[in-house]
């Protein structure tokens, strides 16, 4: 044997068997065309009827179906049709012959267009059928390379489904990690009220919103916001909540213990330099973040802030005219050296200070432009008679609905002080 042979016969080895299924009685009975295919590696069935070759197909989906269409008790556009219906796990490759006539080429496109793969006339014609076959083979291996190809993906796709599972896990839990920040999202004191609500755009986010004590008589708020989205920026915002804790004043930049370890305010502007500073040296981190940090006297309802790029927060008075306050400022964390004001908001028995986060003005609605300062202002003053998280549940459904359900594109959060005057 020579080593053409030996690779012919290593070839022929490799080669998958090719199903084939002659249909017709004709064909059972009097043609040699299943030996032909015997005899070029085919494994053959035979189905005397059109019925018991549709029942074969379906059953065993073969790789080569030959049929004659005068042998067929069926007309052969009919057969075509029910066959290609079928659904099989893998393609089935059809020859038709027109024997005993030589097909026309209106015959090719008809039979072709029904659903044949290959239209040739007499099938004793061995070179005609042996070149068919090749062609058939060609398909048959790129069928297979398609199917393997298919199910390596879905043993990518399980994997990957196994892996997000616990991706999803963990975010879940991250994400409950992150609202228990908000410690008392509801906080009542003599004097005012807070109201926190915070929905991020993912599973986890950049914003952040709280209260802290502040003293005798003072009450601490903030809002900020982590530039970016994601678990990069819900991690920077679970380091900067311990730098406004409410539990330990010595770890709050805005607070300070004197000398009889009473805890009392320090002022803003020095407390956001330090912050600035902290998130410059010590973090580490390309992360920036804007900020509304502000103490609010409960006796005198003087509330002095510092606005670090964070939106500028509302006052809705009494009476229900809407204010606007602050001085800008910039971002914590975007230039060393940066400096910071402190500017002063009055509030009345009855007023409502109300901070929200960039992700409202900045939400893109239907027509394609932003809702901005002035629809903002229209969304609180239409829900102004709700109390407390109430309200702020509404707002944001309201926003939701006006925006026709679609995903937000970034964080939404607020807090919101509720001063009813003197204790």
């Amino acid at each position: 044997m020579t080593a053409s042979d030996i690779h012919k016969v290593a070839a022929r080895a490799l080669t998958p068997v090719m199903e084939a299924l002659v249909v017709g009685a004709f064909l059972a009975d009097q043609s040699d065309v299943p030996h032909v295919l015997a005899s070029s590696g085919c494994s053959v069935a035979v189905a005397r009827t059109a019925q018991q070759g549709l029942d074969a197909i379906r059953k065993s989906a073969p790789h080569l179906v030959v049929v004659t269409c005068r042998a067929l008790d069926m007309r052969i556009e009919e057969f075509l049709r029910l066959l290609r219906d079928q659904r099989t796990p893998r393609y089935t490759n059809v020859i038709v012959s027109t024997a005993p006539f030589a097909p026309t080429p209106a015959d090719c496109a008809a039979l072709m267009a029904a659903g044949a793969d290959h239209v040739i006339g007499a099938l004793d014609d061995r070179a005609m059928l042996d070149g068919v076959l090749v062609s058939v083979r060609r398909i048959m291996a790129l069928d297979q390379a398609h199917r393997a190809r298919i199910r390596d993906l879905q043993t990518d796709l399980r994997d990957a489904r196994s892996r997000t599972a616990g991706l999803d896990s963990d975010l879940n839990a991250a994400r409950q990690l992150q609202q228990s920040l908000m410690r008392d999202r509801a906080l009542s004191v003599p004097g005012a009220d807070v109201s926190l609500i915070l929905r991020s755009s993912g599973p986890v986010g950049g914003d952040l919103v709280g209260h802290f004590p502040a003293g005798p008589g003072k009450l601490g708020i903030f809002g900020l916001d982590v530039a970016g989205h994601g678990i990069t920026s819900a991690l920077m915002t679970a380091r900067l909540a311990g730098y406004l804790s409410a539990t330990t004043p010595r770890q709050n930049v805005a607070l300070r213990v004197d000398e009889n370890e009473d805890v009392i305010c320090r002022n803003l502007a020095e407390a956001v330099t330090e912050l600035n500073l902290l998130v410059m040296e010590d973090l580490e981190t390309e992360h920036y973040f804007t900020l509304f940090l502000a103490i609010l006297d409960l006796e005198t309802g003087r509330v002095q802030a510092v606005q670090a790029g964070h939106p500028h927060p509302f006052v809705m008075r009494a009476g229900g005219d809407m204010e606007q306050h602050g001085i800008g400022g910039l971002p914590v964390g975007l230039i060393p050296g940066a400096e910071f004001e402190v500017f002063e908001i009055q509030l009345y028995p009855g007023d409502r200070l109300i901070c929200l986060s960039d992700g409202f003005p900045e939400a893109e609605m239907p027509d394609g432009k932003f809702l901005d300062d002035t629809g903002v202002q229209a969304l609180l003053a239409s829900h102004a008679r709700l109390r407390g998280t109430e309200m702020l549940e509404a707002v944001i459904w309201d926003l939701s609905t006006q925006r026709a359900d679609q995903a937000f594109s970034d964080d939404l959060s607020i807090v919101m002080l509720d001063y009813s005057g003197p204790p």
